[in-house]
């Protein structure tokens, strides 16, 4: 249809759409959709080429026509009508238009009224949930030709929306979000024990009360078990897939259809009758109190373990003797109380008390002549149950040490509780305990050899402890410029004057570098998994809450590697902590000690896993808002390493690679991009750095790193400056096989013990499926192979926590001295403990 026709209709009168559809969509689109404009020109309430804002009625066919000109549409009964979740509906349920919108916006819009919270509950959720986030890579002219070095921080930009809702709430400072519950809590007897949160102002008796009605699903799971027979046929970790857990009511209700996989909540070895508990309710079944999972062939045991010992789940305990008879023959009486405070924390004991009366002598050969030594009495005498009793509290600190209890092993005996009373916080004490004097004598000849950048880092912080500003400092230097000397230096000068300093680190060899240094995780009970809106448990009046109070300065180094998460917890536990000194303390970043974080974000990060680099560097310290905002950055830039060259030649050579290194961090070394790849991740390294493949690969690089190894790989220090990284445990695997077959001496294979777990369904039949030579041809990451290759004289690396008092942390090197059928002896290389002698089970 054209013009002409189109006008001769609009000069008459609308067609009608259900008689002439054709003609009146030929119009509508003439018109356009607006009362007027541009493409509107022909529109009826054009008046002389304006816009009258009234519409002829003949216009409006099946309108009205109000006082302001508009139309005003009507849905009409047409007849036509649905259902609708069987309801009859019609035209009259349509959603009516909002006149304002749709002249403003001239378009269709439908306003709803939002009647239901779930709604509104929607929307603010939807808004809270957290930014929509775009990655846009900005690039300079010239685009993939261009040779100018592409600067990946710059480059890389982090783009959110915000609306103007989400501005305005930000702006005024309100919260986004409300922590709670706050750290305390109470505990009771294990089969009472349930956790009640609870605020400062609230009363005890309403606590009580609130505890004596608690309901968790273990303790529905044994009523419902006395209801029905059918439940009685399932163990506690199966009882979800027949039955359901009504969250509101707190009970099981019997499941019609579907399935639930039901799993225990984790309990590691080391907590106790939790484990023994946590063993019994995957094989009992029918429960109806806690003394029927304790039951046994009819025999009521008095603790989880027994029953577990009763069942067969527990081993015997020969392998410790046997390690402890192996020790005693030539370590010392406290390097045998280490390995027996270990094998009580990391081994699964089935007696712990039959282990302490078997070897209590060998663990107690030199209580006699330290109390001679401390007392000054030549000729002292000690009975049998008072040599016992100084053992049992030497066992008792290395236990405290590790957040562990002589009281956590029931029945076992504890030492006397006056002994005790004389260490106090064990904690406090074991941060007082240095020698003041030596401690100043050293601090001013550290002092003396701070370059100007140490120095002004090293008298702000001083500054801020002694006059208790309560200063955050992020101390940022690359490798090289000396930040654990810095350290060090802080700390034995405020050790010196009877201050407590914390020295912390994100990693267990970063910890070993430092004066009684600890990991973060360890000293403040940080926990593994950690969210926005992580909390944990430091129980007010506890002695790790005594100890921070009492703290002037926290040091934590390699920050970068650590998810802010740790510490935005952290800051929100001491904040709780330390308003019962301060009621501004809430209002302060950690409460208002200071805390002096360092590390180099050009280093490695924090691993995110799963994620990309956007989430990677959103996780970092320097995101977080709670925190990053009040720390003072300094900077340290000078590399001390350049001294250490011999000559000049040797000066000039380090200082090139470490400018090469500190232009990868910056981003200003050329990059390029695999064919299949679209971000440009791959730099070029220079000829010099590369070690020649002479046809052997692995011989080529043992040669390079360890040249004359025969002769010096009894040379602890030489060692210690040498390492090769690989990035697969098989080639790992290939070259300690390579470099002990160089080693002369007895090559020792060490074997693991792998079999099923009893717990596991159908053990039994399980064993004959997989025989042990299959679970020994196993390998998984993290866990040495079923062989391991030793020899004497070769380095080793731990890989687990086991004393970190003793320096034996995860990831510290030590070289072989000796190996035992069940202990291996051996030299700590690295960290403050180095030539310390240590048993390993």
């Amino acid at each position: 249809m054209d013009a002409a026709a189109i006008d001769k209709i609009i000069s008459a009168e609308l067609p009608d759409q259900d008689e002439d559809p054709v003609g009146y969509e030929a119009v509508m689109q003439y018109m356009g959709h607006g009362p007027c404009g541009e493409l509107n020109r022909k529109s009826p309430c054009m008046v002389d080429g304006k816009c009258s804002k009234y519409y002829p009625r003949k216009f409006t066919n099946e309108t009205s026509v109000s006082e302001d000109g508009y139309p005003e549409y009507r849905r009409r009964i047409n007849g036509r009508t649905g259902d609708k979740n069987g309801h009859t509906i019609d035209n009259r349920f349509i959603v009516p238009y909002n006149i304002d919108l749709l002249v403003k916006y001239d378009s269709h819009l439908n306003v709803e009224w939002c009647n239901k919270h779930r709604s509104i509950k929607y929307l603010f959720k939807y808004m809270s949930k957290g930014p929509d986030m775009a990655l846009a890579t900005v690039q300079e002219m010239g685009g993939e030709t261009s040779t100018k070095p592409v600067d990946e921080i710059e480059t890389f930009l982090r783009c959110r929306y915000v609306s103007a809702s989400e501005a305005c709430w930000r702006m005024f400072a309100f919260e986004i979000q409300y922590k709670w519950p706050p750290v305390q809590r109470l505990s009771f007897h294990l089969e009472q024990e349930q956790e009640i949160i609870f605020d400062d102002n609230e009363h005890p008796e309403d606590i009580l009360q609130r505890v004596g009605e608690g309901k968790t699903t273990l303790t529905e799971w044994m009523v419902a078990n006395k209801g029905n027979p059918e439940a009685r046929q399932l163990t506690y970790a199966e009882f979800p897939t027949k039955w359901v857990w009504i969250k509101k009511d707190k009970r099981w209700k019997k499941r019609r259809n579907g399935m639930a996989i039901g799993r225990v909540y984790f309990a590691p070895p080391n907590s106790g009758e939790l484990y023994y508990l946590r063993l019994l309710l995957n094989i009992v079944k029918g429960a109806t109190s806690y003394a029927d999972i304790r039951t046994i062939n009819g025999v009521v045991y008095s603790t989880y373990k027994a029953a577990c010992n009763a069942l067969g789940l527990l081993d015997g305990d020969d392998e410790w003797n046997v390690a402890l008879n192996e020790c005693a023959t030539w370590s010392t009486a406290h390097q045998l109380r280490e390995l027996f405070a270990t094998i009580l924390l990391f081994c699964e004991v089935t007696d712990p008390i039959k282990l302490w009366t078997t070897h209590w002598e060998k663990l107690s050969d030199d209580i006699l002549p330290r109390q001679r030594r401390r007392l000054g009495i030549g000729d002292l005498s000690l009975n049998e149950d008072q040599i016992k009793n100084y053992a049992l509290y030497e066992v008792e600190m290395i236990l405290n040490r590790n957040n562990r209890s002589l009281k956590q092993f029931p029945d076992f005996p504890f030492p006397d509780c006056m002994l005790l009373q004389i260490s106090q916080n064990r904690l406090i004490m074991e941060e007082q305990d240095y020698n003041e004097e030596a401690m100043a004598t050293q601090a001013k000849q550290m002092e003396v050899d701070l370059n100007p950048d140490q120095r002004k880092v090293y008298s702000d912080v001083i500054e801020a402890v002694l006059k208790k500003k309560g200063s955050v400092y992020f101390v940022y230097g690359s490798g090289g410029t000396e930040k654990t000397y810095l350290w060090k230096t802080m700390i034995t000068r405020l050790r010196s004057q009877g201050y407590i300093v914390l020295a912390v680190a994100s990693s267990g060899i970063a910890a070993l570098l430092l004066l009684a240094g600890r990991t973060a995780h360890s000293r403040f009970a940080i926990p593994l998994n950690l969210t926005d809106s992580t909390s944990f448990r430091i129980e007010q009046g506890s002695d790790l809450v005594q100890l921070i109070r009492q703290t002037s300065l926290i040091i934590w180094d390699e920050a970068p590697m650590m998810h802010r998460h740790a510490f935005e917890a952290v800051d929100r536990a001491f904040r709780d902590i330390m308003h019962l000194d301060d009621p501004m303390a809430k209002d302060r970043v950690f409460g208002g000690k200071t805390v002096v974080l360092g590390g180099d974000f050009r280093q490695i990060l924090l691993v995110v896993p799963r994620k990309g680099r956007m989430d990677i560097v959103d996780a970092s310290i320097s995101k977080s808002p709670q925190i990053w905002p009040y720390c003072n950055v300094l900077r340290l830039v000078k590399n001390m390493r350049l001294t250490l060259g011999k000559n000049e030649h040797d000066a000039d050579e380090i200082a090139s690679f470490g400018k090469w290194v500190l232009d990868i961090g910056n981003g200003k070394i050329p990059t390029t991009a695999l064919p299949s790849e679209d971000e440009k991740t791959w730099i070029s390294i220079p000829e010099d750095l590369i070690i020649e493949n002479k046809g052997d690969p692995i011989a080529s690089i043992v040669e390079e790193v360890y040249p004359n190894l025969l002769e010096n790989y009894t040379d602890t220090a030489y060692l210690r400056g040498r390492a090769i990284l690989a990035p697969k445990n098989e080639i790992v695997e290939q070259v300690n096989n390579y470099m002990l077959r160089l080693i002369s001496g007895e090559e020792v294979i060490s074997k693991s013990v792998d079999r099923i777990c009893k717990l596991t369904h159908n053990a039994s039949n399980m064993e004959n499926i997989y025989p042990t030579e299959f679970l020994n041809s196993l390998k998984f990451q993290g866990l040495p192979n079923h062989e391991m290759l030793l020899k004497v004289g070769c380095p080793v690396i731990l890989l687990r926590n086991i004393n970190q008092a003793a320096g034996l942390c995860n990831g510290i090197r030590l070289t072989i001295s000796k190996i035992r059928t069940r202990i291996i002896e051996a030299t700590v290389l690295t960290g403050i403990n180095v030539g310390t002698l240590v048993s390993i089970p």
